[in-house]
């Protein structure tokens, strides 16, 4: 019985795999086709990525500063360790900036805020005699 048992578990497991009903990796759920920046995962290549966002290959080089001697049929998770300060979360905010149009160009730098405490105006309390019971601070 407990044969008949682990048989039938592990036929539905294989038979369902081989069928194409069952993944565990998330590589099927994938359409390569019309990916997102949302979409991108460690194990897609570079070439994956440059088809299914559509991006040029040496614009996405460019985007992350891939040394041009990698090939693109690389893993992204290969290149963490290949590339100094690469990260996939990293290639997904850029290449989300570089579909809305800001991502290729290198707009000035932002000017800081203005610190508007040290201009305003201060008010300094009333004389304590004049505050009443019933009357509030400023």
């Amino acid at each position: 019985m407990p044969a008949l048992t682990l048989s039938l578990m592990l036929g539905t497991v294989f038979g369902s795999q081989t069928l194409g009903l069952w993944s565990t990796s998330g590589r099927d759920t994938s359409v390569l086709s019309a990916l997102t920046p949302r979409d991108v995962k460690g194990w897609m290549t570079l070439e994956q990525i440059s088809a299914g966002i559509p991006i040029p290959l040496p614009d996405l080089y460019a985007l992350m500063d891939i040394p041009a001697d990698i090939p693109p049929d690389t893993a992204l998770k290969e290149l963490e360790a290949m590339v100094q300060d690469f990260a996939v979360s990293t290639l997904r905010t850029r290449l989300a900036a570089w579909l809305e149009g800001t991502g290729t160009d290198n707009p000035d730098p932002v000017a800081p805020a203005e610190d508007h405490s040290a201009t305003a105006t201060t008010q300094s309390p009333p004389p304590a005699s004049t505050i009443g019971p019933t009357q509030a601070l400023p």
